[in-house]
């Protein structure tokens, strides 16, 4: 039984999340989502980093026009060229002029990191 009960436990313990993960994905998901505490919630997002950019990503097929505004803004200050192609696409292909305005400055400035 207790070979049983020690499989069953070390099943568990891998299938769990890491906290930063986590706490990424909701962080993420408050910023897209909207109200709220948003300015400490986008200091959360770009704290977390380039970590936070799949994140992002993910949340960009989900989120509002302003959702979306809100997540390039945390592109922007993070500054990881790595997201270059979904800023291009979203500054070629979003259908509200505003996200495509913040997505052609964010992928500017991201441009001039990456030549930096």
């Amino acid at each position: 039984m207790r070979p049983l009960f020690a499989l069953l436990l070390i099943a568990i313990l891998a299938n769990c999340e890491e906290p930063r993960e986590w706490k990424t994905r909701v962080a993420v998901q408050r910023l897209a989502k909207g109200p709220g505490e948003q300015l400490k919630t986008l200091e959360r997002v770009v704290k977390m980093g380039s970590y936070a950019i799949t994140d992002i990503e993910q949340q960009m097929h989900a989120a509002n026009d302003e959702g979306k505004v809100r997540l390039l803004n945390a592109l922007r200050r993070i500054g990881d060229p790595v997201a270059i192609p979904l800023v291009s696409h979203l500054k070629k292909w979003a259908a509200d002029k505003k996200v495509r305005k913040e997505a052609a400055y964010t992928l500017a400035a991201l441009v001039k990191r990456q030549k930096s």
